[in-house]
């Protein structure tokens, strides 16, 4: 190893034939002593023994020194799938684990929809995988005993406390649990070395929104992407594409993923327990290894584009009260389909934040039936918290069933009520 002179050269292969779809190039033609060279992996390949140039370095890709921008895309494209054990990205995306295979569904339960981002908007209820779904990645994790969880999620208000996702079957049958603490995100992980209910590790601190004075209507108005890494022995955070600034981001957490058993994956719950968590949640993945540094910063970089890609939606948050309301429909007047929105009126006591509007009365679209299940909606006369968008900015709504049997207003914007998610 240390006297000879020999040569590595990299061949791209057509992944669904295996067979060569380019030219081999050298990338360690020196005649010295060729020790770990680095691998670039090109779109197009040079002549024989010519290295490929090395792309340049983009800027915030922060979490990962020296990880270069083709270097990045090229984990996003390819690499990221390997080891790939669960993937639900957003409700229009195409959720399968390889090209061509069966894309997740997570079920709704409850006060549980898609948003007009695609994300699960929990406002109170929860989205569940199917239980092979469950077992296949009960299997995948505990065959390597690591994983890696990745997530994009925004809380309604940092007075959150519940789960956000919960492989589990219950507090004393867990596999694991991320769950929210007010201004803190945990880590519960059933190790071989932890009790049932797992080791709780703190793994980020949300930043309160300065815009808010108020404690009780604290919230980020920024999606939060998180990555969590876990092999036997350790545990690593990254928050947006850096190193997490809680105390605890990376721990020594011995055990491995022996006591795993086939549970329910849910989100927004966990089975046999009453709390909910309100928000929304998108990017979700695991894997079955640790992911490497440029893999996190590449994840980072497509996350970050993909929230800066958003159109921008005015919002209003207003405290009113309820003057009249569409009769809600019956589940048998809406059949075969099992959710319907009406529309409510509402007289505006005051506007909390917002565009300024001097509308004395709007009108509001929400859920009746989700589900299957009727929602009660707000009572006569009472003043109500509403946070509100305009209905013409949610596409996803203009397939469901919607009762409007109010007079006339006239002009005026119709808003649709985001309930308790308030997520961006």
């Amino acid at each position: 190893h240390f006297r000879a002179d020999y040569d590595i050269f990299v061949l791209e292969l057509d992944p669904a034939t295996l067979l060569p779809a380019a030219q081999a190039s050298a990338v360690a033609p020196d005649p010295a002593i060729d020790r770990f060279p680095d691998l670039y992996r090109t779109p197009r390949t040079g002549p024989a023994g010519a290295r490929p140039a090395a792309p340049p370095t983009p800027s915030g890709a922060a979490g990962a020194p020296g990880a270069t921008g083709a270097r990045a895309g090229a984990a996003s494209a390819a690499e990221l799938r390997r080891g790939l054990a669960f993937l639900w990205q957003r409700a229009d995306a195409d959720n399968s684990l390889v090209p061509g295979g069966a894309s997740e569904i997570p079920q709704p339960t409850g006060l549980a929809w898609s948003d007009r981002h695609g994300a699960l908007a929990l406002g109170g209820g929860s989205f569940s995988a199917n239980a092979a779904s469950g077992g296949r990645l009960a299997a995948a994790l505990q065959a390597k005993h690591q994983l890696t969880l990745a997530l994009l999620f925004t809380p309604a208000s940092l007075n959150e406390r519940g789960p956000l996702i919960a492989f589990s079957d219950g507090p004393r049958g867990r596999n694991f649990v991320l769950r929210q603490e007010g201004d803190q995100v945990l880590f519960d992980l059933r190790t071989s070395d932890s009790p049932k209910e797992g080791t709780s590790v703190v793994v980020a601190r949300l930043p309160a929104n300065a815009a808010h004075a108020s404690p009780a209507s604290k919230a980020s108005n920024t999606p939060t992407h998180l990555v969590l890494t876990f092999s036997p022995g350790r545990l690593d955070a990254w928050v947006d594409g850096a190193r997490s600034s809680a105390a605890a981001s990376t721990v020594a957490l011995p055990g491995d993923l022996f006591p795993w058993r086939p549970r329910a994956l849910t989100f927004g719950a966990e089975p046999g327990s009453g709390a909910a968590w309100h928000g929304t949640l998108a990017e979700i993945a695991l894997w079955n290894r640790p992911l490497a540094l440029p893999e996190i910063a590449a994840e980072a970089a497509r996350i970050r584009s993909l929230v800066a890609a958003r159109p921008a939606v005015p919002r209003t948050v207003v405290e009113a009260r309820l003057k009249a309301s569409s009769p809600a429909p019956s589940l048998d007047e809406i059949s075969p389909y099992r959710e319907a929105l009406v529309v409510d009126e509402f007289e505006v006591v005051r506007q909390l934040s917002g565009p300024a509007s001097q509308a004395k009365r709007i009108r509001v679209v929400r859920w009746a039936i989700l589900d299957g299940q009727a929602l009660a909606g707000p009572r006569a006369d009472t003043a109500v918290r509403l946070t509100l968008e305009p209905f013409a900015a949610q596409p996803q709504l203009e397939s469901f069933f919607l009762a409007d049997r109010l007079p006339p207003l006239g002009s005026g914007t119709l808003f649709f009520d985001l309930g308790a998610t308030a997520a961006p």
